[in-house]
């Protein structure tokens, strides 16, 4: 997918300024569910459940793709300031958030609802040489 950044003056587009970025929806569903991954509960469920893509790099699990994207849209969140919240979260002393699949599973869902969508930001997190 595409994204583009339209800057607008005084009501106008300023096509001149207008940017692209090869950033998009499956782009950031698939760093989702790459940090879903790291964050696996093993007291949950087993190792094999806990990947979520086979050899083929088919999604293959309860974290399927179209789950994965559910997940993304109803709970990330843009951080007004990312190192504060990065830093909030590493230094909170409260229990880190489970969310429930549809199976009744659980994953620790914290961080990563503010650091997906960050790559929109900072391409170099899911591997894209641009500015953000």
């Amino acid at each position: 997918g595409v994204s583009y950044t339209v800057p607008v003056y005084e009501g106008y587009s300023l096509p001149h300024a207008t940017l692209r970025l090869d950033v998009a929806g499956r782009t950031l569903t698939d760093y989702l569910a790459a940090l879903l991954q790291e964050t696996c509960l093993p007291e949950s469920r087993s190792e094999e459940a806990c990947l979520l893509e086979s050899r083929s790099g088919e999604y293959n699990t309860i974290l399927e793709r179209d789950k994965v994207a559910g997940i993304k849209e109803k709970w990330c969140y843009i951080a007004q300031n990312y190192e504060e919240e990065l830093k909030r979260c590493r230094e909170s002393t409260e229990p880190a958030e489970l969310f429930q699949l549809p199976d009744g599973e659980f994953i620790n869902f914290t961080a990563q609802k503010f650091k997906c969508p960050e790559a929109l930001f900072k391409p170099g997190l899911v591997g894209i040489e641009s500015a953000g």
